[in-house]
């Protein structure tokens, strides 16, 4: 029996794998002589609209766009609670291998080349998976259902990380970790002595700390800002941090008095003076006195660059300034925020461009896939060629 075959027999219906379908001596294959041909057994498997969660998260990082990686973060997490209770392992689990669907920007997995069923108890595996993903003692631990347990503690760790500071994305680990970080807990920056389970780095002197699945900030010396008392939270930004407290959002200042209500069911970060903010489906803008700048209409709102707010309207994106106006009509059919470049990039079609702050081109839409700029470099794709262009 092929691993193939126990796989199709063994791997669950679920919404996190693909159908797959093992259909043996099903083609006959005729060669070229005259004796005749074969029998050849076939894999059939679900073909999956979308994104790999690599992609998404590095889109979501470039944008800053905490609320999403946190919306990233919540679906892995429920993916990894599920696979964890499965009596099967991926035994390559990494963000390459998780598809983000076009639809619903549901998680499902991908490549089952090296999957562990219980049929294959006692058989060495078909691969060693991939670093940074797996364990450091992983050739010498046994090949069983328990092979994607350090993978998916690395993933959810990473992607926690970038939700509260996307500063430390990288491309090839998601989280450039210290050696300390994933070993050594007690010396982990990432950790504060024994009295929280996770503290973010500091941003102007404040850090995110967590205790009993609670936020709160203490300073760079342990001076406590705000009390762990929050469901969620994220970095102060023009002197203010967005807490959610009963899944309402609203923001504290620097001496931890809440200065806009907790009305919101998603905001965004403050930035040029102004910030997203969502109630039911639909968002707007708010200055820093809570003061609204524009109706309730827009489909998502991101965090403002460079002056401009990326928001989405009526299937298409567009900018609005920080006077809550439109800035540069809802045009296209895909966006990312300004850089500090001083242009966004956007799709037209199936096509991606540049445009300038004044929505000019500065680069006509000829990429099959274009990323935002990053330190003045930016990765682009013609007939699946990649090649990166830099800033002038």
């Amino acid at each position: 029996m092929t691993a193939y075959k126990k796989i199709a027999q063994a791997l669950p219906r679920s919404q996190y794998v693909v159908d797959y379908n093992f259909i043996e001596d099903e083609m006959y294959v005729f060669d070229d002589t005259t004796t005749g041909g074969r029998y050849y057994s076939i894999l059939l498997m679900e073909w999956v609209e979308g994104q790999t969660l690599t992609r998404a998260l590095e889109e979501a990082v470039l944008a800053q766009n905490r609320p999403l990686l946190g919306e990233y973060l919540t679906k892995f997490e429920q993916m990894s609670e599920w696979l964890l209770g499965e009596d099967f392992a991926h035994n390559d689990l990494k963000p390459d291998n998780i598809m983000v669907r076009e639809k619903d920007k549901s998680l499902v997995l991908i490549d089952y080349d090296g999957l562990f069923v219980p049929t294959m108890a006692g058989e060495p595996p078909r691969e060693w998976g991939t670093e940074p993903y797996q364990s450091p003692h992983r050739r010498t631990a046994p090949f069983d259902k328990n092979v994607d347990n350090y993978a998916i503690a690395y993933i959810r760790l990473a992607i926690s990380i970038l939700s509260h500071n996307p500063r430390r994305y990288s491309a090839e680990k998601l989280v450039d970790f210290t050696d300390t970080e994933l070993t050594d807990i007690e010396k982990n920056e990432t950790f504060f002595g024994n009295r929280y389970t996770f503290v973010d780095n500091a941003r102007d002197g404040v850090m995110i700390t967590r205790a009993d699945r609670k936020y709160g900030f203490v300073t760079s010396q342990g001076v406590t800002v705000a009390e762990n008392c929050y469901d969620d939270i994220r970095p102060y930004c023009e002197g203010l941090a967005a807490v959610c407290a009963g899944g309402k959002w609203g923001f504290i200042d620097k001496d931890s008095k809440v200065v806009i209500a907790m009305v919101y069911d998603g905001v965004t970060d403050f930035d040029s003076g102004f910030c997203g903010v969502r109630i039911g489906c639909r968002w707007a803008f708010i200055n820093p006195n809570g003061e609204t700048l524009s109706r309730f209409h827009y489909d998502e709102c991101f965090t403002p660059r460079l002056g401009l707010a990326l928001a989405k309207r009526r299937g298409k994106y567009g900018f609005v300034g920080s006077d809550g106006r439109v800035a540069v009509s809802f045009r296209y059919d895909y966006a990312h925020s300004f850089t500090r470049e001083g242009v966004a990039c956007v799709k037209v079609g199936e096509k991606y461009g540049y445009i300038d702050r004044r929505s000019k081109w500065w680069q006509k839409p000829t990429y099959d896939f274009a990323t935002p700029f990053r330190d003045g470099k930016a990765r682009v794709e013609i007939d699946e060629r990649e090649q990166v262009i830099e800033w002038e």
